[in-house]
């Protein structure tokens, strides 16, 4: 994996040129990404990121990609557009930013930067952050986990998470919900579940996403075969996967009945809805993604567990 994704920067940095000379008509859609989107008439089409994608790898045949997101970053006029590049080693997300005037793109990941550069996420996590919650609350430090119980690669990430709670039994931990409902059918049904389980019975909502993780693939299964949209795929087999996630329910120690009658209700999906806002608006795009005090870590799987334990140690003696 890592070979790759060294040979495929090596190539981004030999061949980006400008992205945009070739303009396209506008089209409108590892961590797991949500499908590209376009909310703003003068961001790259799609069809202007894959002829650039093409010219760039189209020299060998065993590279592929797929545009995951085109959205406006944070910084004013750049935007911000996630590639999942793969060969038969294996896959990375990339990620590309275009620099105003659509003739240079950047590669990499974009920090925030000042004296104090995790400051405004950590103020926005402390006013806006919903989700269910363990560890004392005046922790020395906070670590928030957006993920999807639908996703693989939070199922992947489950373990670290875990390991990280027993070696810092003093953090405070905060799961928030991340659906990634253009590609995951389930992963809002399951996010109405774990929030309405995770404001009525807390410990219970940790025993359930291990469960739900450790049984993703039996869910999963449930789904039809092939489906043209999420939204065929869970009116065929969404009863049944209510039914497997209040089985969850139930062994996890809460109440199935009230907390399908809570996931139904419009004030959660509001809720969930608020959550995914708070992530994107802290420029989430795919999960799992943790903030630890306010510093944003996206790729959690290809990082080494003691990089991570030493980022968490350095944020109890910072500021």
């Amino acid at each position: 994996m890592r070979k790759l994704l060294v040979s495929l920067l090596l190539t981004f940095s030999l061949l980006a040129p400008a992205i945009a000379q070739k303009k396209s008509a506008p089209q409108k859609g590892t961590p797991e990404t949500q499908s590209p989107s376009s909310k703003a008439e003068n961001l790259p089409s799609k069809a202007t990121v894959e002829s650039f994608l093409k010219d760039t790898f189209g020299y060998d045949p065993t590279i592929t990609y797929q545009v995951l997101a085109i959205a406006p970053s944070r910084a004013p006029g750049v935007t911000a557009i996630t590639v999942l590049l793969r060969n038969p080693q294996g896959q990375q997300t990339v990620n590309l930013y275009v620099l105003p005037g659509e003739h240079y793109v950047l590669v990499g990941d974009m920090m925030p930067f000042g004296a104090d550069p995790f400051a405004p996420a950590r103020a926005q996590i402390a006013a806006r952050a919903n989700g269910p919650a363990r560890g004392p609350a005046n922790a020395p430090v906070t670590i928030v986990e957006f993920s999807d119980l639908e996703c693989p690669s939070c199922k992947a990430a489950q373990s670290t998470m875990e390991k990280l709670w027993q070696d810092e039994p003093d953090m405070r931990f905060i799961f928030q919900n991340f659906p990634l409902e253009t590609m995951h059918p389930w992963a809002f049904l399951g996010a109405t579940y774990a929030d309405c389980l995770g404001r009525e019975n807390p410990e219970a909502f940790w025993k359930f996403e291990s469960t739900v993780y450790a049984d993703q693939e039996q869910v999963s299964s449930l789904l039809p075969a092939s489906y043209t949209s999420v939204q065929e795929a869970m009116k065929q087999a969404g009863p049944a996967i209510a039914k497997k996630l209040q089985e969850m329910i139930a062994a996890s120690g809460g109440s199935p009945q009230r907390v399908a009658a809570c996931a139904a209700e419009p004030a959660t999906a509001e809720r969930v809805r608020k959550s995914i806002k708070l992530g994107e608006d802290l420029d989430v795009t795919g999960t799992p993604t943790l903030f630890v005090n306010g510093r944003r870590i996206g790729n959690v799987n290809g990082m080494p567990y003691e990089v991570l334990k030493s980022i968490i140690d350095f944020a109890k003696t910072s500021k």
